[in-house]
C-alpha cells in the first residue's frame, strides 16, 4: 500500500506542476493534467488509508493478545483488584 500511496502522490504532484505551468500557454492540458492529479491525488489518499486500516488490522491481534494475558495474571495471581475486607476503613463518628 505503501508503494502505491508514494507513486500516485508523486504522479498528483507532477500533474499539478504540469498544469501550474502550462496554464499561461495551453488551458485545455492544464486541464487535463489537473484532472490527472486530483485522480491521483484522490487515489492517493484512498490508498492511505486502506494502509491505515490494514496496519490497525494486523494490531489488534497483538492487542488482544496482551488482554488476555493480563486477565489471565489477574486471575491466576489471585488479585482481582477488587477488596473484600475493609479493615482500613475507619469508623465515623
Amino acid at each position: 500500500m505503501f508503494e502505491a500511496t508514494l507513486t500516485l502522490t508523486v504522479i498528483a504532484a507532477l500533474g499539478g506542476g504540469v498544469a501550474y505551468a502550462s496554464w499561461p500557454k495551453n488551458k485545455g492540458l492544464a486541464a487535463v493534467f489537473a484532472v490527472i492529479g486530483v485522480l491521483a491525488a484522490a487515489g492517493a489518499v484512498l490508498t492511505a488509508f486502506l494502509g491505515a486500516v490494514v496496519l490497525v488490522l494486523k494490531i489488534i491481534p497483538v492487542l488482544v493478545l496482551a488482554g488476555v494475558i493480563w486477565v489471565a495474571w489477574k486471575i491466576f495471581s489471585g488479585g482481582s483488584g477488587t477488596r473484600t475486607d475493609h479493615a482500613d476503613v475507619r469508623p465515623t463518628r
